[in-house]
């Protein structure tokens, strides 16, 4: 996603509802994201190098280290995740107001144990006689 993320952004940056502020935040989230996943392989090669050079394990501080890093690691993957769902889905940005589709409905729909029910069974149609 590193390397395509300036050409995504140059197709999505003019299209209607697009933030051009969310496009940078997640930007910036990515670059964050990225150097910590960069630091969390060197310190897992580094772990690696010390349990392969001595009998024992890696020392405790370097594999708890890699252990909090990599959660901190994956919060802002998540976080980038989050903020790159907000530029296209308006849905889930704070504070956004979900309204029906023009001409959308809920009719021909039932709800299991409600009237007009169909069948009490998946996919089944009753026989009409």
């Amino acid at each position: 996603a590193y390397l395509s993320g300036e050409p995504a952004e140059e197709v999505v940056e003019n299209v209607p509802g697009v933030n051009a502020a969310l496009i940078e935040e997640h930007e910036e989230s990515a670059v964050a994201a990225l150097a910590a996943l960069e630091v969390l392989g060197a310190l897992s090669l580094l772990s690696l190098f010390f349990s392969r050079k001595s009998a024992s394990s890696a020392p405790a501080l370097l594999v708890h280290g890699s252990l909090l890093l990599a959660l901190v690691a994956f919060g802002l993957v998540a976080w980038t995740a989050h903020l790159g769902g907000q530029v296209h889905h308006p849905e889930i940005r704070a504070g956004a107001q979900w309204q029906a589709p023009e001409g959308g409905s809920e009719q021909g729909r039932s709800i299991p144990g409600e009237p007009g029910e169909q069948s009490g069974r998946r996919g089944e149609v009753e026989d009409e006689e």
